[in-house]
């Protein structure tokens, strides 16, 4: 059980493996996976279990080039997925409006970015004005 005094107000799944059931959330959640990543691999448990899942709540897909399974716990000079989780926790947790045009409106700046293979967001990620 989580502490009734702890409030959960968005999540992050960094090269998430198969367990999880995206049309069980209730906050705004970011998947991070990484292209090259054969443990978990882009294509499959992130997107289909989790990020298609994920109707009710916002939710991105975000697969960064050239990283494999073990490059979060890399430092952060050598870890591509650590300014998009910092641009993440800043958006949702202090609605930093620089940290928010990474991810809302319709320019949102992490689609083009040339560090990702592709960055998808749903329908209701999609709605929340820029």
């Amino acid at each position: 059980m989580i502490d009734p005094r702890i409030s959960v107000r968005s999540a992050a799944a960094v090269e998430p493996g198969p367990v999880a059931i995206g049309a069980t959330l209730t906050v705004p959640t970011l998947y991070l996976t990484g292209y090259n990543d054969v443990v978990v691999p882009h294509y499959l448990w992130a997107r289909w279990t989790q990020y298609e899942l994920a109707g009710r709540v916002p939710a991105y897909l975000l697969c960064a080039n050239g990283v494999g399974h073990f490059t979060p716990v890399d430092d952060p000079a050598h870890n591509p997925l650590a300014p998009i989780l910092l641009s993440w926790f800043d958006h949702t947790l202090k609605q930093d409006p620089d940290a928010g045009a990474e991810l809302v409106g319709p320019g949102w700046g992490l689609r083009d970015d040339p560090a990702l293979a592709y960055g998808l967001r749903n329908r209701v990620a999609a709605g929340l004005p820029g």
